[in-house]
């Protein structure tokens, strides 16, 4: 708050000049605004900001002007302030010492006038404990520590990423109410310049730290347990990162580290199989180590055996109604799974699959003809075998005989095609084998007419 004060002057000759002096204060009230008189007003800024103060009081121009602070003075430029020819009073550095009251008076013949003011200084959040750079593993918890203070009031704590993002968006950070920053499983992402910022109303002060991740010693590439295929080119792989570059090597579990047979080989973390044993077979050990420790990881290996079929299904021809099988079988290792399709697609409900991999139906339909595929797998591999099955109807003649050989039945089917004139037919050039060691062939008989018309029913002829 300014105020304006006037002390009147008690001498002899006060009658001589009064009448003067009141037609002076008089026209000079009548010009000059109350605001204008007195031109200091309290003023509020911060710490080693610069600052001026104007001493406007109406009066002599040739009056002296003078500056005193907290009562002490008058102010002279040696004290670092500055006052100039019109009365303006400089402090080009605020400090501290700079808080309090000053006064400025204008010594005139007609009064001994001054205003004062007040000079406050909002003072920026010093800090008390200042953080300080922290070295954290990447996994662990970081802490930072940052506390502030002032003579006014307790400064708010934030803190800022490098990036500029307020971490307290970040579900792994937390600020506790002292200011400190708490960061849970920090990642190599974390790592770089973090500040902490101490608020006062407008006004802050800026610290900054740097947060260091040590990359943890962790595999890169961890090995997984995985089946090798007998006799092929096959490889194990291990990788492993850290602070320091780790070495890495493998062993297998009942053999020193770095024997290996000849078709093995170990080049930076893989092994490479270049023709895959049975004896490969077995629990294998990755091993990793630097400055940091030394970690390892164990997988269990099979050696596994492509399927292969140890009986193999055939085209096969059924009379239609009767029962059809046929068989499949295949070994490996694992021992393979038989499976079967039809033209692609699953087989039809009246079809089973037998544990031996045998392909059953009790009465085959004439919708069953198609290319059926066997199927054996296992995780070295799937295999597989397609075969027809021709379902024949009611319009073929059967030719069937008991013989322990099916081939010598059906070669001499011409020899005893014959007998077949006394049915007044003429065969076609169609003989097939069927499962049961019968010969079928199918003919037209060829009436009175000239007409041509399938022979119906079957006929059977021994053959001896």
């Amino acid at each position: 708050m300014a105020m304006i004060m006037s002390v009147e002057l008690g001498i002899p000759r006060l009658l001589l000049y009064v009448l003067l002096a009141y037609i002076g204060m008089v026209t000079m009230a009548a010009q000059v605004t109350p605001e204008d008189s007195i031109s200091p007003v309290d003023r509020m800024v911060n710490k080693n900001d610069e600052v001026s103060f104007d001493c406007m009081i109406p009066g002599d121009p040739t009056s002296v002007v003078s500056w005193f602070h907290n009562n002490k003075g008058p102010i002279s430029n040696r004290s670092g302030l500055t006052i100039f020819e019109n009365g303006t009073l400089y402090i080009p550095e605020v400090k501290r010492k700079h808080e309090g009251e000053y006064r400025c008076y204008r010594d005139s013949l007609y009064a001994h006038t001054y205003a004062y003011i007040n000079l406050y200084i909002e003072l920026l959040p010093e800090f008390t404990i200042l953080p300080v750079n922290v070295v954290a593993e990447e996994g662990d918890t970081a802490y930072l520590h940052c506390q502030a203070d002032n003579s006014q009031s307790n400064p708010t704590i934030g803190w800022v990423r490098q990036d500029l993002i307020d971490v307290t968006n970040n579900l792994r950070y937390k600020v506790f109410n002292n200011g400190t920053l708490r960061i849970s499983h920090v990642l190599l992402m974390d790592s770089g310049e973090l500040t902490c910022i101490a608020r006062h109303g407008p006004q802050h002060s800026v610290a900054k730290a740097y947060l260091i991740v040590e990359e943890r010693l962790k595999f890169s590439f961890k090995p997984v347990p995985k089946p090798l295929k007998l006799g092929e080119i096959d490889t194990l792989v291990c990788k492993a990162r850290g602070k320091t570059v780790p070495i890495v090597w493998w062993q297998k579990q009942g053999f020193p580290a770095g024997v290996w047979p000849d078709h093995i080989n170990e080049t930076d973390g893989t092994l490479t199989f270049s023709r895959v044993q049975k004896t490969d077979a077995g629990k294998y050990t990755c091993y990793a180590q630097n400055t940091q420790g030394l970690i390892n990881e164990t997988v269990d290996i099979q050696v596994v055996d492509y399927p292969t079929f140890t009986f193999e299904p055939i085209d096969t021809r059924v009379i239609l109604g009767q029962p059809v099988m046929m068989h499949c079988q295949a070994d490996g290792k694992p021992t393979p799974h038989i499976s079967w399709v039809v033209e692609g697609k699953s087989l039809p409900p009246h079809f089973e699959v037998f544990q031996n991999g045998t392909l059953y139906t009790s009465e085959a339909q004439v919708t069953d003809e198609g290319q059926y595929t066997c199927i054996a797998g296992n995780s070295a591999g799937l295999n597989s075998r397609e075969v027809t099955l021709s379902v024949l109807s009611g319009d073929d003649v059967i030719l069937s005989a008991s013989s322990a050989s099916p081939s010598p039945l059906c070669g001499q089917l011409e020899d005893r095609i014959k007998e077949l004139e006394s049915l007044n037919s003429r065969l076609m050039d169609r003989v097939f084998l069927l499962e049961n060691a019968e010969c079928m062939c199918t003919g037209k008989q060829r009436g009175r007419t000239g007409r041509s018309r399938r022979h119906r029913g079957r006929r059977s002829v021994k053959l001896v």
